[in-house]
C-alpha cells in the first residue's frame, strides 16, 4: 500500500477494507455540499468502486485517503483519475471533511499529489472540474498555481501544467 508523507498529513491508499472511511466522506453532508451533494455508497458499490479504481484503473487512477498526523484521523481524500497515456492529462480530486478545514491539509494534500502524479506517474496536465458553488475549492487550487481555462454549464474548469508545477516550486525554494 503506497503512503506519501507530509508535514500535517499523510496520504495512504485504502485497502479494501478502507469503505467506512470513504462512506464518512461521501456521505457527509457539510463536506459534500461544495461539490453538489452527497454521494450514498454501500459495501457492494464500494467493492465496484475500489476494483475500477485499484485494479482495473490501476494505470490510470490514484486515489488516497488522507490522515492527520498525530491523531491518525481520516480527514478526506486527493486522487486523480483517467490519466491518458499519450497526453499525459488526468482529473484531479480532492475534499477536505467539513470538520478539518482551514488547517492546511488541503494544500498540503494538493502538494503530496502533484509531486507523486509529475514526478512518479509522468503526469503533463491535471485538470479540475469544479461546481460554479464551490469558491472556497477554486480559490485553494488558484492559490496553489492552477489556472481558469474556462467556464460553461458543466462548472469551471482549471489546470496547471507540469512546467508551472516546476516554475513555482523553484521560486518557493
Amino acid at each position: 500500500m503506497l503512503r506519501l508523507k507530509g508535514k500535517l498529513i499523510e496520504l495512504a491508499e485504502p485497502d479494501e477494507n478502507g469503505y467506512l472511511h470513504v462512506k464518512n466522506i461521501w456521505e457527509d453532508e457539510e463536506t459534500m455540499r461544495d461539490v453538489g451533494g452527497t454521494y450514498p455508497i454501500n459495501h457492494g458499490r464500494y467493492k465496484i468502486w475500489y476494483d475500477k479504481m485499484f485494479v482495473a484503473g490501476k494505470d490510470r487512477n490514484a486515489y488516497f485517503l488522507i490522515y492527520e498526523n498525530g491523531s491518525g484521523a481520516c480527514v478526506g481524500e486527493v486522487s486523480f483519475h483517467d490519466l491518458n497515456s499519450k497526453t499525459g492529462a488526468a482529473m484531479f480530486n480532492v475534499k477536505i471533511r467539513y470538520a478539518y478545514r482551514g488547517r492546511g491539509y488541503g494544500r498540503e494534500s494538493v502538494e503530496l499529489m502533484l509531486k507523486y502524479f509529475f514526478e512518479k506517474r509522468q503526469g503533463q496536465v491535471m485538470r479540475d472540474l469544479l461546481w460554479a458553488g464551490n469558491p472556497a475549492g477554486l480559490r485553494m487550487l488558484l492559490k496553489y498555481g492552477f489556472r481558469e481555462v474556462e467556464r460553461s454549464e458543466k462548472g469551471i474548469l482549471i489546470e496547471i501544467r507540469k512546467e508551472q508545477w516546476e516554475k513555482a516550486r523553484r521560486n518557493e525554494e
